[in-house]
């Protein structure tokens, strides 16, 4: 699939913020860093490295191919190239935050060109990736946050695509799985000893642990009753019951 030609909203806005990037990888907890080859592209968003440790790029997230018989998401072949033709048999400057591997035990970082270029930004340049913030590797999530949005305006890439469009939470089957975007009113909100519940219908809730809503947000949690909001992330079943877990603010924003 073609990767459709775009115009910036703000070129000389997204190349400062590229620049602050740059500035703030290379300090306070963004400080380690490498050089690294990059042998294969998995997909948009997961490389493998020349030692052969596998890399999932930190603050995106690219739709998945397919497999075990399940079809590719739209653009998804669309982003693989891309990273292919930008990444592949290149070297590449590796920033590592807090945590350096998920639980998968790939490798986690930020991503620059050899000539010092943001990855990440490119894939949201070109909208073929969603803005993800998962703490602590977080530095970095409004601003990428701030690139999506310039794309998701003028529907550039995946954002023109009816398969992304925010679902409704009312709506979604009990078969839904993977990483979607979800808009609903907050019903209700519960706790436990962990964590903190926004329902936004009898199946679907959103999940924060009280540590993360501690660290990261500044209201009561029982100010979000009733309002309307979009919640990105991985959708899973548990207890007969939808879910996602986020763990910081960018994942989930008011709308009213």
């Amino acid at each position: 699939m073609a990767i459709r030609q775009y115009v910036r909203a703000s070129p000389w806005g997204a190349l400062f913020i590229c620049a602050l990037f740059y500035g703030a990888a290379l300090s306070g907890a963004w400080a380690s860093s490498e050089t690294a080859i990059t042998v294969k592209v998995i997909d948009g968003d997961t490389l493998v490295l020349g030692d052969g440790r596998h890399l999932r790029l930190v603050g995106v997230n690219c739709p998945e191919q397919g497999y075990d018989g399940r079809p590719d998401e739209p653009w998804a072949r669309a982003a693989t190239a891309y990273t292919r033709r930008q990444l592949l048999n290149k070297k590449i400057h590796l920033k590592f935050g807090p945590q350096r591997q998920d639980r998968y035990k790939r490798t986690l970082a930020q991503v620059f060109t050899e000539d010092g270029q943001d990855f990440q930004i490119g894939l949201l340049e070109r909208g073929l990736a969603s803005a993800v913030a998962i703490a602590p590797n977080v530095d970095h999530a409004d601003a990428y946050l701030r690139v999506e949005r310039i794309a998701r305006r003028q529907a550039i890439g995946l954002w023109g695509d009816a398969y992304y469009k925010p679902k409704a939470a009312q709506g979604l089957s009990l078969k839904t799985r993977g990483f979607h975007f979800v808009r609903g009113h907050i019903q209700r909100i519960g706790k436990s000893r962990r964590y903190i519940y926004l329902d936004l219908s009898d199946r679907f809730s959103v999940r924060i642990s009280r540590k993360a809503w501690q660290q990261y947000w500044t209201d009561n949690p029982k100010d979000w009753r009733g309002a309307l909001v979009e919640v990105r992330g991985w959708v899973n079943l548990y207890n007969s019951r939808l879910n996602t877990t986020i763990n910081h603010p960018t994942m989930i924003e008011k709308l009213e």
